[in-house]
């Protein structure tokens, strides 16, 4: 399980690093490529193209927060892997987004935990709205009220 490290000072990043940002309801992620600039896919939850951003930019005056992967690429292959997807398009919330993409230039897998973690919130709230209504289904088949 990634490990998250706050930044600083910018002078702390290094070129192949995995960084985040939390927003207002999610967290957006990119890879430091040196000299200030990142790499992005989606420019948070409205889309758009991998493409390259100053720390500034990125960062929006939130807090900077490293992620660290116990399984990684060297630092040069990881920036060497988001470069090359500069100008690629297919961004979706869902499937491919920005924590999809700086995950995959790390580890090679295409993951993204806010997504899960919310598939498995809503799969949670719907395993109770059914066993509310198999609840009330099995209750009102028995007459209702319970006898007193």
């Amino acid at each position: 399980m990634p490990r998250h490290r706050p930044v600083t000072h910018v002078n702390q990043l290094q070129r192949g690093d995995h960084v985040r940002v939390r927003r207002l309801g999610y967290q957006h992620h990119a890879i430091c490529v040196g000299d200030h600039q990142l790499i992005e896919f989606g420019g948070g939850v409205s889309g758009g193209p991998v493409a390259y951003v100053t720390m500034e930019n990125f960062a929006r005056n939130d807090r900077v927060e490293i992620v660290e992967h116990d399984h990684a690429f060297p630092p040069e292959l990881v920036a060497s892997r988001a470069e090359q997807q500069v100008g690629c398009a297919g961004f979706s919330l869902w499937n491919n987004n920005c924590e999809h993409f700086a995950t995959w230039c790390v580890t090679g897998l295409g993951e993204s935990r806010q997504v899960k973690n919310i598939k498995a919130a809503a799969t949670l709230a719907a395993v109770g709205v059914t066993v509310a209504a198999l609840t009330q289904n099995s209750s009102s088949s028995r007459g209702g009220s319970p006898r007193t």
